[in-house]
């Protein structure tokens, strides 16, 4: 797992104004091979005429695997793996069709938790994940750490998508097991097949499964005396068209998404007929989650992330130039035809979806004014399997400041203070 920062940044400037100032404010990218918690410091250098600074990274460790202690099933406590993605998920006496979720027994490593929202100071963190085995459920997980992300200690799970067991092997490849939870127990309901949002399923009508569509991309904002949590619905039609969803919670001690809901109340694969979350965002396009508040900024603006689904091919953002389209995409092409060993061998689609970093302001942390894209960021055009003409692209990691205000401890480094 690696933890997503958001509070100290790497910077791409543009100026814009605030009410009670002008402000420099930007986005970076960098690029590295450690976790977040093994990252020693950063030392930001002017390029002596008032332009862009650059961020050095150091490594003072090697990379770790973070840890939590508690909480819901882990994939290494019961030899779960992509041969069979959900093994020892459930004890039952039949097949999945009754039986209870087994938990985690102590200390694990993290996974599946990923799309990280971490706020703190120091080594004290509070963290809130995307909990997701795959194809099987999908929840919101508050935790803790105190020791800048090393090891975290569960508090919370929320908004899970179901407290089903599988009925399916869930054996990667198998198509009829692309689902690893079937609500039915016959025909038409199993095999399950089509619950899911991947692109060869997405036409199809839902078929008695689960999959992992559920709530996720979490974020937690307090704004005006309310503190939301936000996710995204990932549910077939919903995901990446809908406005996000949000829950006031009513944070205690160890339990930060105290008030709520313990089970999705969005519409999911197996049930897309159900009622949609009436309390949701408006004014942000295509919202696939929020990453981050600029620090400092009144009214309140967010940095989110836009996703428009089979952008380059289709509907007003279509890319003129073909060759520039994933599926055409030379640098692609090997990898479409030849399948990494342990994923399908029927074939893998191209993600022909378009992303853009987008900024927005709130007064109430409900209604927003988009802002625009951010500038500075990578070319959308750039669709080859290595987008570094030099380097091939490892982790990205992106932080977000104030022009001039550090990013962490400085480092030593020839050439830097």
């Amino acid at each position: 797992m690696i933890v997503r920062l958001l509070k100290n940044v790497v910077e791409v400037w543009g100026q814009r104004k605030s009410k009670s100032r002008e402000r420099r404010i930007g986005i970076g990218l960098v690029i590295g091979a450690v976790t977040a918690a093994a990252l020693a410091g950063v030392a930001a250098a002017h390029d002596g005429g008032g332009g862009a600074e650059s961020i050095v990274w150091a490594r003072n460790s090697a990379a770790i695997t973070a840890s939590i202690t508690g909480g819901p099933w882990t994939l290494e406590q019961s030899g779960a793996a992509n041969g069979l993605k959900s093994s020892g998920y459930c004890v039952s006496n039949d097949n999945g069709l009754t039986g209870i979720q087994v938990g985690n027994p102590g200390t694990e490593r993290m996974q599946p938790y990923y799309f990280p929202f971490v706020v703190g100071q120091g080594d004290n963190l509070q963290g809130y994940f995307d909990w997701r085995p795959k194809d099987t459920d999908e929840g919101v997980v508050a935790a803790s750490s105190k020791d800048g992300g090393k090891t975290w200690t569960f508090q919370d799970k929320v908004l899970e998508l179901t407290t089903k067991c599988p009925t399916n092997p869930n054996t990667e490849g198998a198509e009829s097991e692309k689902d690893a939870v079937c609500l039915g127990t016959s025909a038409p309901f199993l095999p399950c097949e089509n619950a899911s949002n991947d692109e060869s399923k997405k036409n199809l009508p839902p078929n008695g499964g689960t999959g992992d569509d559920g709530q996720g991309h979490a974020f937690v904002l307090t704004i005006n005396g309310h503190t939301y949590l936000y996710t995204l619905d990932r549910s077939n039609t919903h995901i990446d068209f809908d406005q996000l969803s949000i829950h006031e919670v009513t944070p205690l001690p160890g339990h930060p998404l105290n008030g709520a809901p313990a089970m999705d109340d969005d519409p999911t694969d197996s049930n897309p007929s159900a009622t949609p979350e009436p309390f949701q965002t408006s004014g942000l396009m295509d919202p696939d989650g929020i990453l981050g508040v600029v620090p400092d900024s009144n009214p309140v603006e967010i940095i989110y992330e836009q996703k428009i689904l089979n952008g380059d091919n289709t509907g007003s953002t279509a890319f003129s130039n073909p060759g520039q389209v994933c599926n055409n995409n030379t640098g692609w092409a090997n990898y479409y035809n030849n399948i990494p060993a342990g994923i399908n061998t029927g074939g893998i689609g191209p993600n022909d979806d378009i992303t853009y970093l987008r900024l927005a302001s709130t007064t109430d942390g409900i209604h927003f004014t988009d802002l625009g894209v951010l500038q500075g960021l990578n070319d959308i055009h750039t669709v080859s399997a290595n987008a570094s003409q030099k380097k091939a692209a490892r982790i990205l990691v992106f932080m977000v400041k104030d022009k001039g205000a550090p990013s962490t401890s400085p480092v030593t480094q020839k050439g830097h203070p």
